[in-house]
């Protein structure tokens, strides 16, 4: 392996590559309420039917991005939406229990989107492990 920095890179420990999924990530949202959540990947759930039927071919555009026209009304689109974001926090939230939140309405629709945004993105939300190795960092797996 070619040096960067200085240094030469190791290879990931499977541990790292666990963490997100099996710890989850501390989060908090621009609300200031804090949650422990894990990335979603919708390919993964489309493939072991985690998707409700009704979602299932939004959500597959969503992963492939098609450019198929939309016919449907601007309330269903909204609708679709809605429950994307309602079914991205039941399966991504560890910490606290997504449905009694999302029963009651106390999950306000920005940090649904916030949620979506940053569990759709993780790499965007968490410092990749090769900078914290990098920077002196233990290669073990953190607590949270």
């Amino acid at each position: 392996m070619a040096k960067q920095n200085g240094y030469t890179p190791q290879p990931t420990p499977l541990e790292e590559w666990q963490r997100l999924r099996l710890v989850g990530v501390v989060k908090t949202l621009a609300t200031g309420r804090v949650i422990r959540w894990r990335p979603v990947e919708l390919i993964r759930a489309l493939q072991q039917g985690k998707i409700p039927d009704n979602l299932t071919a939004y959500v597959a555009k969503r992963v492939w991005a098609g450019n198929a026209d939309d016919t449907r009304c601007e309330a269903e689109k909204a609708k679709d939406w809605q429950d994307y974001l309602d079914l991205i926090a039941t399966l991504s939230l560890m910490e606290p229990n997504p449905a009694p939140l999302l029963a009651t309405g106390d999950l306000l629709y920005d940090e649904l989107v916030e949620i979506e945004e940053t569990v759709t993105n993780p790499a965007k939300a968490v410092l990749p492990f090769p900078v914290k190795q990098g920077g002196d960092v233990g290669t073990g797996p953190e607590g949270g």
